[in-house]
């Protein structure tokens, strides 16, 4: 479906969407409710998007878009690796405040499985962008030689997997707080020492 993503009518649904899924996850927001927040009618909704499904998939391609930009940006400075990846992480708990841990769940444990592979798809290629950068920074020296871009993927996984353990997250205000410790305890184990 072809839309003007810089309508106002849209914008408010985009952002109203967003701020819906965020604090109460996907499955438990309705169309009408988002309609009823963003104060537009349901006709106006179908003009823009297909579906929820279509809405929230918007949502986050925009979010994947940003996130990508970012990162691109950040790995272009002109600055030690180690400060780069402070950024990196600096920027990945701005984009994540005020997710919900029912927004978590519903991308990763969702019974709809067009959105389980659309997460799965849109996840490989930012995990494989950050890979390929992060093979560079060890052909450069930043990071411990040896460790295999395989060992990497799969903690990053794992790291995924953690933050939707209830026990776990139960130690934490919130899954963004799960997430920067997480993220921190990786990086900081990854690392080669100051010199």
């Amino acid at each position: 479906m072809s839309r003007d993503l810089e309508n106002k009518k849209c914008q408010a649904i985009l952002k109203t969407g967003k701020d819906l899924f965020w604090k109460h996850g996907v499955k438990r927001v309705s169309i009408q409710e988002v309609c009823k927040e963003a104060k537009t009618s349901k006709m106006t909704f179908y003009k823009f998007f297909d579906n929820k499904l279509d809405l929230v998939k918007t949502i986050l391609d925009l979010l994947f878009e940003k996130s990508i930009r970012e990162h691109k940006a950040i790995m272009a400075e002109d600055i030690p690796f180690v400060q780069k990846v402070e950024k990196t992480l600096l920027a990945k708990y701005r984009n994540s405040q005020d997710i919900s841990q029912e927004f978590i769940s519903d991308l990763y444990r969702n019974s709809d499985a067009e959105l389980l592979a659309y997460v799965q798809i849109k996840s490989e290629v930012i995990t494989n962008m950050v890979l390929d950068d992060y093979e560079q920074a060890q052909k450069d020296g930043h990071i411990r030689p040896g460790i295999k871009r395989a060992f990497i993927q799969y903690q990053l996984q794992k790291m995924r997997e953690m933050v939707m353990d209830e026990k776990l997250l139960a130690f934490y205000n919130n899954p963004q707080e799960l997430t920067m410790e997480l993220t921190n305890f990786f990086f900081y184990g990854l690392l080669t020492p100051e010199k």
